[in-house]
């Protein structure tokens, strides 16, 4: 049998450095989807804080300097919702509608308040208690009443610590019910 000169030898790859290869790629992946993560909770966070901005904006041109809520709901202020908020296939009047889509899975609806002139935006359950903190945290000085399971009431957000925040939305199974100045 003859040799070739400058043959080079071929070996497949062992199993220790495939294991090796695996165990890199799974690290790089844990790391990825945890940051991958973080990115969709905060954007699904800056979304709710819209969603509520234009559902306030949107009950109050529909009821311009007015102390009377009654039969306010999702339907009759949905000809001033930007689209992107609007419940699918709505169109206005859309009267039939009563709930919006959370971006974290729950309805978002819209009531008269208890006291005379104040409506309540109600976000269903589940609300992570990040994006509790920041929308109460945001929308701050446009609402005076955050209650989640009636475990907190505050009346002036500007001035609420951030344990206060927290500890108002630690009951993260319950609705957050934000009330209207």
């Amino acid at each position: 049998m003859k040799h070739h000169r400058g043959a080079k030898h071929q070996r497949g790859v062992t199993l220790v450095e495939m294991a090796i290869v695996i165990a890199a790629a799974m690290v790089l992946l844990g790391i990825g989807l945890a940051a991958w993560s973080r990115v969709d909770a905060n954007t699904k966070s800056a979304r709710l804080v819209s969603m509520v901005s234009s559902i306030d904006e949107a009950v109050r041109k529909r009821y311009p300097n007015s102390f009377n809520y009654t039969g306010l709901a999702v339907g009759t202020i949905s000809e001033f919702l930007p689209g992107d908020v609007r419940p699918p296939a709505c169109a206005p009047p859309c009267m039939g509608t009563n709930a919006i889509r959370s971006p974290f899975g729950g309805a978002i609806t819209v009531a008269p308040g208890g006291g005379a002139g104040t409506f309540n935006i109600v976000i269903e359950a589940p609300l992570p208690l990040a994006a509790c903190v920041d929308l109460v945290t945001q929308l701050g000085t446009q609402f005076w009443t955050i209650e989640r399971a009636f475990a907190i009431k505050i009346q002036s957000l500007a001035a609420a610590s951030p344990e206060t925040i927290t500890g108002g939305c630690g009951k993260v199974g319950a609705p957050l019910i934000l009330t209207s100045v």
